[in-house]
């Protein structure tokens, strides 16, 4: 009699669940790891350089690429992690790739886009040296997990869905904010086979074998002329034995036993938030909250992400401004982008100056008071990540009833759902920046109490923190890369 058939990803979502670090490989919690020095090596490259000059498919690529690394680029000298862009990462890791797919004239070719140099590194397929007058271009969001799993552990297959997400919506919010169509989707099934990895991981190739969540193809069709190719100096990770295990069993978590399995599943328009950004020289058409309307190419990207201890603690709201807020955040949840299946559950809840807890859950809208509210958050937030809750204007709750979500869609609905919480929670950082306001986003390891004394639907695996940034804590903006017009499509 033969068992079910093993379920990685339905095992990562229960092994890391809550408080389990002593369960769990994961090195950031131990500060020898914090320590350890990282050895690099250095790589000459072939690279395409995103100029707008160009025009076609590479000046698309240089705004949809440039706005997403580049508008809200801040440097923050205070921060171990210094260079935040205007999507949040683990310690300023980023560990999700774009790859560029361009096909035309019967052959596909696969790039990497490389943000240090905002250019195009050849991956695989001919090179192309002549223009292809119809291009069709496609995107595609990998893991990589090498640049994560070795600080990470455990955690990192699940920060990479949580950040491709996040990623996700920044690109269709810059794609609508100028016209350029698209239409993205999920995977809907494993992509790669253990036996893939076996061998990547014997032939030592720890690049190979990445993992890719979404797909974003644009429609139409372009010139794809690449211009003046240049030489560039990659900096590559040099890898322990441990940390190439750590890597091998991140995309072990995605992989099956057996043959490839393909499958995606397509988002909807209505999946997608409207984007409501702040512009820096000011909106004459944003509404009475600040916020500006949705695609308006004038929008610049925002801070969403930074060193949480300087950047989250620092003065109160008043409870006007809070309250301000929260019905802004939580009105009309459908603008926070919807899907009809497994998604998450979000819920908002905030301190008032007199210590009592109010909350709005997903779908009602009457606001409750929370007993025992504020001592559950200083419990899970005070002393592991020495955040004062009363300076927090505002908290979102993503729960998931991941028992039922399993039973209904398998383990492969784990990654799905937390892309979409991801997109869910890079529009919440843009709205709360629109009003002058600081988001943080926390992986759910922390107490189970918060589901009980709040009474959550389902476990609680992602959390946002709103309030005013601190200025001990100074941020220098760096971008934007590059603003552009954006060219008609050839079809």
């Amino acid at each position: 009699m033969t068992g079910a058939p093993p379920d990685p990803l339905r095992d990562l979502a229960v092994r890391t669940s809550y408080n389990k670090r002593a369960s769990l490989d994961v090195p950031i919690f131990e500060d020898k790891s914090l320590s350890r020095r990282t050895e690099f090596v250095e790589e000459a490259l072939t690279a395409i350089p995103l100029v707008s000059e160009v025009g076609g498919a590479i000046s698309v690529l240089a705004e949809l690429l440039g706005g997403l690394v580049g508008d809200g680029l801040r440097f923050e000298p205070v921060n171990d992690a210094p260079l935040h862009r205007s999507y949040p990462s683990p310690r300023g890791l980023y560990p999700v790739d774009i790859g560029i797919e361009v096909s035309g004239d019967g052959a596909a070719t696969n790039y990497r886009y490389d943000p240090d140099h905002h250019a195009l590194l050849h991956r695989s397929g001919p090179h192309i040296e002549k223009a292809i007058e119809e291009a069709r271009i496609a995107l595609e969001l990998d893991a990589a997990f090498e640049r994560i799993a070795p600080l990470y552990g455990e955690l990192a297959p699940t920060l990479c869905a949580l950040e491709t997400g996040h990623i996700l919506q920044a690109i269709g919010d810059i794609a609508r904010a100028h016209a350029i169509g698209f239409a993205a989707s999920i995977q809907a099934a494993p992509l790669c086979s253990l036996g893939d990895i076996v061998s990547s991981e014997r032939d030592g190739r720890a690049h190979e074998g990445r993992v890719s969540l979404v797909r974003i193809e644009l429609t139409g069709r372009r010139r794809f002329a690449p211009g003046e190719a240049r030489q560039v100096r990659i900096a590559r990770r040099i890898l322990s034995d441990i940390d190439r295990e750590r890597s091998a069993a991140a995309r072990a978590a995605y992989a099956v036993d057996g043959d490839r399995t393909f499958g995606r599943e397509p988002l909807a328009d209505a999946d997608f938030a409207h984007r409501s950004t702040h512009s820096e020289c000011g909106d004459a058409n944003a509404d009475e909250r600040g916020f500006a309307p949705p695609h308006d190419p004038r929008t610049v990207r925002a801070r969403t992400g930074g060193s949480f201890p300087a950047g989250m603690s620092g003065r109160a709201m008043n409870d006007e401004d809070a309250r301000a807020l929260f019905e802004a955040l939580s009105a009309d949840p459908r603008r926070l982008g919807q899907s009809p299946t497994d998604r998450p559950t979000l819920s908002f809840a905030r301190v008032r100056g007199d210590g009592v807890v109010e909350m709005l859950r997903s779908g009602t809208e009457t606001v409750e008071t929370v007993a025992g509210g504020r001592a559950a958050l200083v419990d899970a937030f005070g002393g592991p990540f020495s955040i004062d809750v009363d300076t927090v204007a505002l908290f979102a709750f993503f729960t998931a009833d991941w028992r039922a979500v399993f039973a209904r869609s398998g383990g492969w609905a784990y990654p799905r759902l937390l892309v979409r919480a991801g997109m869910m929670a890079q529009t919440i950082g843009d709205r709360a920046a629109a009003v002058g306001c600081f988001a943080r986003p926390f992986r759910g390891m922390i107490e189970e109490r918060i589901e009980s004394v709040f009474g959550l639907d389902g476990q609680l695996f992602y959390t946002v923190l709103i309030g005013r940034p601190r200025a001990a804590n100074p941020a220098f903006r760096v971008g934007p890369l590059t603003r552009i017009a954006i060219p008609e499509c050839v079809s």
